[in-house]
């Protein structure tokens, strides 16, 4: 599907089971490189092998506290999205707080609004878990940051992309929360 082609359908959450592994790699990789690849001075290739190989991704599905989802438009995966159930983030307790570790599209749906979409969705998910608060980290560096203010997160700390091979100007990394409740 092209970038200019409309969406078909509604966007859906569909769970990721580990018989879905191999289609889990290669979607993550493909939507992460596409959209990143210009922060690293290796072109991503550390990073892709420390988050998005079989192995490590398999090491996921053992806990119980990690989630998976493909981000759906009728039935292709367009992005897929990492949540840790129960995480502890500043004033919130872990039975308090869900942390959204990954949520990435591939380009050619990036700025189109399916993230707000996919969002709306996970705000129902954090809810439906009785969940006060959702946290995330975002590169400032990127539109993240302004896509995550407009949603309600503010920032509450700042840190650093810890791996090698990260571009300077692309290391600092925001921890941002929703407070659900308000």
């Amino acid at each position: 599907m092209k970038s200019n082609s409309p969406l078909t359908g509604e966007i859906e959450l569909e769970n990721c089971p580990i018989g879905r592994l191999d289609d889990l790699v290669k979607l993550s990789r493909e939507a992460y490189i596409d959209n990143y690849r210009h922060i690293w001075t290796d072109s991503g290739a550390n990073y892709l092998e420390k988050n998005f190989t079989k192995e490590v991704l398999e090491i996921d599905f053992l806990d119980t506290n990690i989630f998976y989802f493909f981000v759906c438009n009728d039935d292709e995966q367009i992005g897929f999205v990492k949540l840790h159930i129960n995480s502890a983030v500043k004033d919130y307790p872990s039975e308090e707080a869900i942390y959204l570790e990954r949520l990435y599209l591939k380009k050619a749906f990036c700025g189109r609004g399916i993230g707000s979409e996919v969002m709306q969705k996970l705000f129902k998910i954090s809810e439906s878990y009785s969940k006060k608060a959702i946290w995330l980290r975002a590169m400032p560096s990127t539109p993240a940051v302004r896509f995550y203010s407009r949603l309600g997160f503010q920032s509450i700390a700042e840190g650093k992309i810890p791996f090698p091979f990260i571009k300077p100007e692309h290391s600092p990394l925001y921890t941002m929360v929703k407070n659900l409740r308000n």
